[in-house]
Parts: structure tokens; sequence; C-alpha cells
């Protein structure tokens, strides 16, 4: 427990994350109080009394504070999953809702009558007569039946209050976005930073650099509008995306199938970055155990001159040198900002001087890769690379390669080490490929190019050969075990199937203060279509590891299972040369732009644009996920809703405004829904009460109600498994 506590302290006394939790505790509870302040508002301008106003619930009575102000209680309570305004004359008990609801509008015409007004003014309901009461008495000590009761009121006023959240949420929407807008918000610019290998556009070529000009419809989108037009787009047909070559400055329209295999549409691409290391003071430039780690000379805010002799202009030259010398250590140069001249130094010693930036140069050695000593068998193609080698060859998806120049592929983790060594020359590589059914052999020449820098970014993503242009599975049963290896000690044997892993990191490299760890820490399948595929688990996670961190595996032989723990190894091809990473380790600052209004009317133009987006976005979704094109599981619960909040927390207040624009045009979409308990459901059944002249039946309002509950808890207990990672995403 000790241990526990140390480690927690440093993140205890930093003022920034309790600054950063408190915004967020605000911010989001700023959002549940305006839709209940529409409510309370409402409810108040048509004379209903108001007895409570709670953010939270006080279930079981237990609440962080309460106070009283005229005749309304103000609290909040102990369960921070909404809000609520208890009217008099609510009754939470839906088998007597439509009796309360006849007396009182009896009571109501029997005040107005006794007052010289006509009976039920203001009413669309008929005169009620004392045969229309239920003959059992009301449990309410508030007398539900009073003028002021909720029950009492007209449709039309019920009406206003019910739908007085959701219009409330509506305009603190456009306003929210209004001030960020005139403060001024950063956008990530739609520029390709990077393609997942095998990924939709990855197999249509596009380059780092490449600027996304309309996704659709939507021109000049920002990037984070290629996650919405991709989501919404039309995944069968394809969407069609406008590219700006970062090459030669050519525009080409070419359309792009989304992959779903993550349960989302994705395309496969990555915010753009600049040549300069990360300059966040919650961040480091490089990633731990990594060899620009180890070089320990790098400093936040350094910006890459040059590698090698190569200049860097642009993250895309960055790409190009650790691809071409992922073999050999390189010298980074590197730009650094000048310390900062000490508090209360006279200007002699530099205080109003300027001084100018430091140039370092840095060797950082090649990245090694690691394994177990386990040799997989390569499977089908999986994507093909637009003009690529393999493209302009013929090979095809579904092809699987068996040879190279007459000899076995080996160790697929090996091949782009061994076909790098091949490049400019003609290789002949011999594929299966079905045809009407019968696997045929064919042949063919290919021309290997020097490897691209590559990169895995999803836990599902193939095996990628560059050198040729293609992406391959690689199956999680071992084909052969390396002699000597950690797989061959643990008596793994050509056969075994590999089920699952849990990573075992060991104390003494957890991660420090201001990392975020990367390795999972719960057992995870291993396979196509499920956790983790064998290239990702090799390529993603054990690129920077401690060498002392245990991998726990589930191994499958014949009918029974058992587990076995391996440690990693240098991966060597079959002469015993090392593999190597394009990664060194570096960490780049993102590119953005800061999106200003010019005047308070352009700040209201953006505003209602960004309100009515956000609203026809969520609206898109649930339609979205009604057809089944979109998963449920990309959903968030309060415990994910409450971490995105924070992350953009951290980058900066506007863009937090536009985060609380989004959850509140989300919490009007959503409490708008017709499910009895949300506001929709409650305007469902006063809609039918104004149509037919009377309440819905008891009978009717039960059933309803209950499967409201059953299907509204459900719900949250679904999105709370997806939050606590109890259910699986994919």
């Amino acid at each position: 427990m000790g241990m526990y506590l140390i480690a927690a302290t440093p993140w205890f006394l930093n003022l920034a994350q309790w600054l950063v939790i408190l915004q967020v505790a605000v911010g989001l509870g700023f959002v549940i109080f305006v839709h209940e302040l529409g409510h309370f508002l409402v409810a108040k301008a048509c004379g209903v009394k108001c007895e409570k106003f709670y953010l939270g619930f006080d279930i079981y009575g237990l609440k962080l504070l309460k106070f009283q102000w005229g005749e309304t209680e103000y609290g909040i309570g102990i369960l921070p999953l909404g809000g609520y305004v208890k009217m008099l004359g609510q009754d939470d008990n839906p088998a007597r809702m439509a009796d309360e609801t006849r007396r009182a509008q009896l009571q109501k015409q029997q005040v107005n009558a006794s007052a010289g007004g006509s009976p039920g003014a203001g009413d669309h309901a008929p005169p009620l007569t004392h045969g229309d009461l239920p003959s059992e008495p009301v449990s309410d000590p508030h007398a539900p039946y009073d003028p002021r009761s909720y029950m009492a009121q007209s449709v039309p006023k019920r009406m206003a209050i019910i739908s007085a959240g959701v219009i409330m949420n509506v305009i603190f929407a456009f306003i929210l976005a209004t001030i960020a807008y005139m403060i001024g918000v950063h956008e990530t610019p739609c520029i390709v930073g990077g393609t997942a290998v095998g990924g939709a556009a990855w197999s249509a070529d596009l380059q780092p650099g490449d600027t996304v000009l309309k996704i659709g419809s939507v021109e000049n989108p920002r990037f984070r509008d290629l996650q919405t037009g991709v989501s919404l787009g039309d995944a069968k047909e394809g969407i069609p995306f406008t590219i700006r070559r970062a090459s030669d400055g050519r525009e080409e329209t070419i359309v792009l199938h989304p992959d779903a295999t993550a349960g989302i549409p994705i395309i496969g691409i990555t915010s753009a970055a600049r040549p300069k290391l990360i300059d966040e003071s919650d961040s480091l430039p490089t990633v731990k155990w990594s060899p620009a780690r180890e070089a320990a000379k790098f400093d936040r805010g350094d910006t890459l001159l040059q590698i090698n002799e190569l200049p860097i202009h642009s993250y895309r030259d960055v790409d190009a040198a650790l691809a071409r010398y992922v073999n050999q250590p390189i010298e980074v140069t590197v730009e650094r900002k000048p310390p900062k001249p000490a508090q209360g130094d006279p200007p002699e010693n530099g205080a109003d001087r300027q001084i100018a930036p430091q140039k370092a140069v840095v060797k950082v050695e090649p990245t090694i890769q690691r394994d177990f000593g386990l040799i997989m068998p390569l499977g089908a193609i999986a994507a093909v690379q637009k003009d690529s080698p393999a493209d302009k060859a013929g090979l095809k998806i579904g092809d699987r390669i068996v040879s190279l120049d007459g000899q076995n592929v080996g160790n697929p983790l090996t091949l782009e080490t061994r076909l790098q060594k091949l490049a400019g020359g003609q290789v002949q590589v011999e594929v299966e490929r079905k045809v009407e059914g019968a696997v045929t052999k064919v042949p063919m020449a290919i021309t290997p190019r020097v490897p691209e820098f590559t990169d895995v970014l999803y836990d599902f993503s193939p095996l990628p050969i560059s050198s040729l242009g293609v992406t391959s599975e690689v199956s999680p049963t071992v084909a052969s075990v390396q002699p000597n290896s950690p797989a061959a000690a643990a008596d793994v044997r050509p056969g075994d199937e590999l089920i699952s892993v849990k990573v075992i990191v060991p104390e003494k490299s957890r991660p420090d203060a201001d990392e975020d760890e990367t390795l999972p820490s719960k057992t995870i399948e291993i396979g196509k279509g499920k956790g983790v595929s064998w290239p990702a688990l090799i390529s993603r996670m054990l690129i920077f590891l401690d060498p002392e961190t245990n991998f726990r595996f589930e191994v499958k032989r014949g009918d029974k299972t058992h587990k076995i723990e391996l440690k990693t190894i240098d991966l060597t091809d079959e002469l015993g040369i090392p593999v190597h990473s394009s990664h060194r380790g570096f960490t780049f600052e993102e590119i953005r732009e800061i999106h200003k209004a010019n005047s308070l009317g352009d700040a209201l133009r953006l505003g209602k644009q960004e309100a009515i987006d956000n609203l026809l976005l969520v609206y898109r979704f649930l339609q979205r996920i009604g057809q089944g094109k979109i998963s449920f599981k990309m959903t968030a619960g309060p415990l994910g809703i409450a971490e995105m909040a924070g992350a953009k927390a951290k980058e900066g207040f506007p863009e937090f405004l536009i985060f609380l624009t989004m959850l509140s045009a989300n919490l009007a979409v959503l409490n708008f829904l017709p499910i009895p308990l949300l506001d929709g459901g409650h305007m469902v059944f006063l809609i039918y009460e104004g149509i037919r002249r009377k309440p819905a039946s008891e009978r009717v309002i039960i059933a309803f109600t209950y499967a409201g509950l059953i299907l509204l808890l459900t719900l949250m207990l679904f999105v709370l498994g997806l939050d606590l990672g109890l259910i699986s995403r994919r």
C-alpha cells in the first residue's frame, strides 16, 4: 500500500491536475445545470411550484449539500449522473399519473369557477366531474391537485416545461461555441501525418503532407471533421476525398472504402506533426526505453534540422530519413530554445539581450525489434498499395507469398529486412492464388523498393511489407521455434496456438509521473478480429519496453490449454543480423492553427454553425447505429465523457468550450428521444393527451414507463462496462 501512496503523491500535490479536475466538474455540472434551469424557469413562469432543484441524484436521501431558498430546496446529490427539478404534483409512481392528472385538472376547474373564471380556462381538456375521479385517496402530502401543481397545467404549458431543458441546451451550445471562437479555437488542419498500414488511406498511397480538401460535400474540413465524415459517409459505396498531393501540388479525387474492424469506420489517417519535439510540460519529447531516450540529450521543443546529411524541412522529411537509415545510427541536428535568464539577472548578464537559439548534434542508435523466438506462418495478402511494386507486378488481395528466389519465406517478421537488401533488383516471387475454387501457384518478378516509414497504428493491423507495398495476415499458430530462444525453453512446439497474452511490467519500469502507461495491464486475445494481431503485438507493443518485461501467454495444444511466461530477445534474421524498426522514440508536436472570429457577428455565425453541426452529428450518429453501420460500442459513458473532458481541458479553455458545446448538443438530442422517463417520452404522452383530450391509460403508462426504465438501466450498465473495460469495444 505504501508504494502506491508514494507513486500517487506527485499527482496528488499537482495543482494543475486539480485545476483540470475542477474545470471538468464545473463544466459538466454546468451543462446539466442549464438543462434543469430550463425546466425550472419555465415551470416558474407557468405558476408551478418547484419543490427541489438538484444536480446529481439524492438517492436514499444522500446528498453533498442542500439549502432552502424560498419554496425550493436546492442541493447536490450523491450520484453525479444528471439532475432533476421536482415540481409539485409530480409522482414517480406511473400507476397514479393518469389519476392525478384528472384530479389536478378538476380541482383547477373548481378553483377557476369559484374565482369567477370559466371552468378549465386555458385547458384543452373537457370539463371533468367528480365521477371521473379515482376512488383511492392519494398519499402525496403536497396535494397534487393544487392549482400550482404541474399536473394541473394545460397540455401546452406542460409541453413548454418539458421541452425547456432541451431548448436551453441548444441555446447554451450556441453561446459556448460563440465564446470559444471569440477567444480563438486551436484547430488541427486536415493534413495527413501518417497512415495505418493496410488501411484505406495507405492502400490509396496517401503520403505525409497530403492535404484533404474535401470529404464528400464538406469543403475545407478540419481534422475532427475527418472522423465525422468517414463515420457518417456511405462505407459501401465509398466516400469521395479530394486530395492535394504534397509531392507535386496536384489535386485528385479518390474514393476510399472505410474499414470497420475497430467497430467504427476508419480510413487510417493520423494528424500531421511538425519536425519539432513536443513542448508540453506534462509530456516528454522521447519515449521511455527508446534509443532517443537513451541518448538523454533531447529537450522539449527541440526542432530537427538535419538527420545525417539530409536536411529536415517537414515531418515528411523525418519519415523519409528514419526509413532510409533504419539499420544505422543517426546524427540528429536540432535547434534548441535558449535557456531563460534567471530572474533578477542584470541586463549585462542577458536578461534583456536576445539570445540566439542553440544547435546540438545528438547520436541515436537504431531501434532493435524484439520477439520471443516464435516463427509464425505468413498468411494471405490483406491489402495492396496503389502504384507499389506489388501492384505493378499484379499481386492481389488473397494471394499468399510462398517463396522468394526459390527460398521459403521464413520468418515473416524478418521479411522486410531481407527484401530491403534486394531493393532495386528483381526478385522471383511465387504466390498461391485461388482461381475458381482451386489453389494454383503463380510465378512473377517484382522489383522491391527502399522501404517507406510504416506505422502499425492499430492492435488489429496486419504485417506491413513496405518493400513490396503489401500487408499480410500472420496466424498466431506456431510454425517453428527458434533454437535457444525463450519460446524453446518454455517448450513451445509447432502447431501450438497462442490464445491470449498479459503484459507483466516490472515495477522499476513503471511510467514516470508525466508519462502514460502504453502496455495493457489486462489479458487480451490474440488473432485476427480479436484483441491484438501477432504483427501488432511484435511491432506495436514490444518496440520500447524494459527487457525484463514478462509476457504471460495462454497456449492451446490440441484440446488443452496451458500458460507460459516469456521474456523477449533481439529479433534477428536467418543470418543472425538484427532486425530494426524505423521508430527511434521521438514524440513530435502536432500542427495546430488558431481559428478566431474576426468580429462578434463572425463569432455568432461560427457559434451557430458549430451548434447546428453538433446537433446534426448526434442525430446522424444515432441513425447510423440504428442502421447497424456504426457499433453502439463506440459510445462513451460518464467515465469516458469525464476522461475526454479532462483531455480537452488540458488542451485549452476554448477547446474545452467546444467539447461542452458537443456535450450540450448530445444532451439536447438524447434527452428528447421518445423513451419514457426522458423528456422526449414525456412529450409523447403529452401529444397523446392533447390529441385524445385525456391522459393515456394507467396500464399504458405503466407498461411504457417500466420498459423505458429497463432500457435506460441496460444502456447505462453497458456504457459503464465499456468505460471500465469490462466490455470490449471490438
